[in-house]
Order: structure tokens, then sequence, then C-alpha cells
């Protein structure tokens, strides 16, 4: 679904759009902040799928952008991506 399009109550879209930051990415917010079409992420039974109209960016996404004051994605072989699907923060693979 694009941005302002709503899926049918109950549906769960396979794909999302998500606000990412990538390491190879780091820099100023307007480099680092990309829009991507993402894997939605399977939901458990203890999950809650949740629209969200609208959103901000505080301190902590700027400093993951920046790759500052530390990234934890370069001490760990998992490739963890923060996602922020219509502004929803999940971490997944």
């Amino acid at each position: 679904y694009q941005i302002g399009e709503i899926p049918p109550l109950g549906f769960v879209p396979p794909k999302m759009l998500a606000w990412t930051i990538r390491r190879e990415r780091h820099g100023e917010p307007d480099q680092s902040f990309k829009i991507e079409t993402v894997e939605t992420p399977k939901l458990d039974s203890n999950d809650v799928l949740i629209l969200v109209m609208a959103a901000g960016v505080n301190y902590n996404g700027v400093w993951a952008g920046l790759g500052v004051p530390i990234v934890l994605l370069m001490y760990t072989k998992l490739n963890i991506t923060l996602r922020v699907p219509m502004l929803l923060a999940l971490f997944g693979p």
C-alpha cells in the first residue's frame, strides 16, 4: 500500500513502506533516512499491528542515522535494520 492508502481491517500486507537507516548511509538525516518497501514482519500471537497516521523523529533516530555515539550494528554479525513502518519502530532481520 502506498502512503495514504489503508488496507482492509484485519489484512496484513506482505510488504510495507518503512523509513530505514542503513549502516552504509550513515550521515545527516536527509541522507541516512530513506523510505523503502520491506517485508512485513511475521506477527506472533502476542503481537499487535497498528496503523500510525503521524509520528516524529527523536534524537535516538538522528544519532542512529549519524552512527554516533555508538553503532551497535558494528558489534554484531546479525543484519539488524531499524525499520519505521510508516512510523512504527520494529527491529528485525
